[in-house]
């Protein structure tokens, strides 16, 4: 009988080949074809025969257990095999080899197993674990460096939101030293730039600067401010700290991404302004004539604001030309396309090199500015109506 000698896979230990199996259920000598396949057998099939398996997985049982199986697996649940709770398969940890991709025994039950596990390999360590966490469990901790015993409150906060080993006060020492090797300081130099020049990076770490800053001001507001207040009386009161802190405040906008925020930050915000403020719009176009008929002379502003220079302000001004509008003209159809500030007696006529000179206060008076429209500017250009003499130079 070869059904009951071990065989391999088909083959006999003496080197022999067999075709046959007893089934160990039913008892009956079949072709291996009438077993299934299973890598883990010696002989690389199943016990059972195929006709045996369907019975057993046609019984009552088995099919009240695959349809329990298919209710949990819809309904997102799994009953732990150890402490027989059932639990959303998130309190499962992943498993390939299983069928639904979980873990057959919850987090809770695995994590109680491996304490209970590392507890009989090492005592000691289990014995001092459970002294921590009856510690944490009570609001105390044990520093790792100074040893001394605290409130969970004289901890800082780690990456994963638990407390440090080390208190605050051996967290500060710790870093002042640190702060004066200048090996460590060029190190760190070096690596907040490599990963500030990542604009991703620089994005995300501003991101979590202004989440940490929110709940700080949320959980503190009156720390915050009673820090915020004494920060700006020091500054106030000390020179030479407000002095440090400026230094600091223009080497930082001397870096180069700093330089074109800052360039962006600015041509967006005068953008946005120009066309909602119209004051801001009038000064704006009146320095930019004035600045060019300057230098088209050789002449320069030199810094100086434009309505400084004559003797009327943005608001006369504003009600001189409109005074003087034409039908369909309005501030919001100001500049190309629509209407203009003309020269009446035009700007090349005059001849002034400085924001001092006679010409300059006749050219850019208020008498002789009028809205017109842009394509009526461009035909009359810098042609006189009626005859002018402009004020003459003369060499000594």
């Amino acid at each position: 009988m070869l059904g009951n000698i071990p065989t391999f896979g088909g083959i006999l230990p003496c080197g022999g080949h067999v075709d046959t199996k007893t089934c160990t259920k039913c008892g009956e000598t079949k072709p291996l074809d009438e077993f299934y396949r299973d890598r883990a057998a010696r002989d690389g099939r199943k016990s059972y025969c195929k006709r045996c398996r369907e019975e057993q997985r046609g019984s009552p049982r088995q099919i009240e257990q695959r349809a329990e199986r298919a209710r949990q697996v819809a309904q997102g649940v799994r009953i732990c095999t150890r402490c027989g709770v059932e639990k959303s398969v998130d309190e499962y940890y992943p498993a390939k080899r299983s069928r639904d991709g979980s873990a057959s025994r919850c987090k809770e039950c695995c994590r109680e197993a491996r304490r209970v596990a590392t507890a009989m390999k090492n005592p000691a360590a289990a014995a001092t674990r459970e002294l921590r966490a009856a510690r944490i469990a009570s609001g105390v901790k044990a520093c790792t460096v100074c040893g001394v015993v605290r409130e969970m409150a004289a901890f800082g906060r780690n990456s994963s939101g638990g407390p440090k080993s080390q208190c605050r006060e051996c967290d500060r020492a710790y870093a002042a030293g640190r702060r004066t090797d200048p090996e460590y300081r060029e190190e760190m130099r070096r690596y907040a730039h490599r990963r500030y020049s990542d604009p991703n990076t620089r994005e995300h770490l501003r991101a979590i600067s202004r989440r940490c800053q929110r709940r700080r001001r949320a959980e503190n507001p009156d720390e915050v401010r009673a820090y915020e207040r004494a920060w700006s009386a020091k500054c106030r009161s000390d020179p030479e700290y407000r002095e440090k802190i400026n230094a600091k405040v223009r080497e930082y906008r001397k870096r180069p991404h700093v330089m074109e925020q800052r360039r962006e930050y600015r041509r967006a915000y005068q953008l946005a302004r120009y066309h909602s403020d119209v004051r801001f719009r009038l000064r704006t176009r009146m320095s930019a004539g004035c600045r060019a008929g300057l230098r088209k002379r050789g002449g320069l502003k030199a810094g100086q604001k434009f309505f400084a220079t004559v003797p009327y302000t943005v608001d006369e001004l504003r009600a001189h030309l409109e005074s003087q509008f034409q039908p369909g003209m309005t501030w919001d159809n100001m500049g190309d396309n629509g209407w203009e500030i003309d020269h009446i007696i035009p700007d090349a006529a005059f001849n002034y090199s400085s924001t001092t000179d006679l010409d300059y206060r006749r050219c850019w008076a208020l008498s002789n500015l009028q809205p017109l429209w842009w394509r009526e500017n461009r035909i009359k250009s810098d042609n006189l109506v009626d005859p002018f003499q402009p004020s003459l130079r003369l060499s000594t």
